[in-house]
């Protein structure tokens, strides 16, 4: 009965508040959501109909960008002191940028001059001094003309390293990720060891309503902004209370990526939440708040089923987590 809402061509339903986030190809008229379509001379296109980058006469130079999802076949987790003392666990990051309209440099010099300084200085990066490339990057449908940086899976001390690296104002010149209506930052975080009880306290606690101040200011959406009093933003839903015993079972069911916590990723799960940044201290403060939930949510946590905001903020607070937090909080 929602006039808003909306019918895809397979059959499918969106309510309002996710229809914001289908569009049709302007080619043969499908719908496609908007992390799978191509921007093209200010035309929508679906994988299919996409006329690919040679159509884009402004930027021929793409430099290191490759494919969509070509990094995947060279994805190695780097061990370091942080991830033997949290268990082996990983975090990966993967950060979408837009080139400036007036920018003097085109997209494949700036990620070429980015990739050069990163990759060439991995083993001086990295604490124990791994040499295969830490960063890389790929197109992406959702950006009209810009890239996205993904990192190997890595410790937090080492993420700590790379994008100081990585995000210096020199190398970043021409480039614009918060401002932008395209731009997300997505954390992958392991998800060995993580048991259906510890997902579902995952799932609670980010979607939440009574969290909601908590994970807007995170996530950089404030301002403003209704994503998270509707349940939408350009890059996936969020709110809406959730039960714990069902959470799990519940979005194992649904099998939606485009959702706050998205469990659809085999090893990892992925925090979609957070708007894109080229400040340090923002990239590494969502890096930490992954971290910080998964510790949060472990079921043999003091605070127990305590999922709400005051009881993070003291968590984080503590003197076990002050140091992985810094940035946080």
């Amino acid at each position: 009965g929602d006039p808003d809402a909306r019918e895809l061509d397979n059959g499918n339903g969106v309510c309002a508040r996710c229809a914001g986030n289908w569009y049709s190809c302007d080619d043969c008229g499908d719908d496609v959501h908007v992390d799978d379509c191509f921007c093209r001379d200010g035309n929508t296109y679906c994988g299919s109909c996409d006329p690919g980058e040679e159509e884009d006469s402004e930027d021929d130079d793409v430099g290191p960008i490759k494919s969509y999802h070509s990094s995947s076949r060279h994805i190695t987790p780097l061990r370091s002191p942080w991830t033997r003392s949290h268990g082996n666990r990983y975090l990966g990051v993967e950060l979408e940028v837009e080139r400036q309209r007036d920018a003097t440099r085109q997209r494949g010099d700036i990620a070429r001059g980015i990739s050069d300084w990163v990759n060439r200085q991995a083993a001086d990066i990295t604490a124990e001094g791994h040499h295969a490339p830490i960063l890389f990057f790929e197109e992406d449908g959702s950006l009209k003309h810009g890239f996205e940086m993904i990192s190997q899976p890595m410790g937090l001390d080492d993420h700590a390293r790379l994008w100081k690296a990585a995000l210096s104002p020199s190398l970043t010149r021409g480039l614009v990720s918060h401002s932008t209506e395209t731009c997300g930052l997505h954390v992958h975080i392991s998800r060995d060891g993580l048991t259906p009880l510890h997902l579902s306290k995952i799932i609670c606690f980010v979607n939440d309503p009574d969290n909601a101040s908590l994970i807007k200011a995170v996530a950089r959406r404030y301002n403003g902004e209704s994503s998270f009093i509707d349940g939408r933003t350009n890059y996936c839903k969020v709110g809406g209370r959730r039960r714990l015993g069902m959470a799990f079972r519940v979005a194992q069911e649904e099998g939606d990526k485009y959702v706050a916590v998205n469990l659809n990723k085999g090893r990892t799960i992925e925090f979609r939440i957070f708007r894109g940044s080229l400040k340090y201290m923002a990239v590494m403060a969502a890096v930490e708040f992954t971290s910080a939930v998964v510790d949060f949510c472990r079921p043999g946590n003091p605070e127990g089923f305590n999922l709400k905001a005051p009881a993070f903020l003291d968590f984080i607070a503590t003197a076990a987590m002050r140091r992985g937090t810094r940035h946080l909080r």
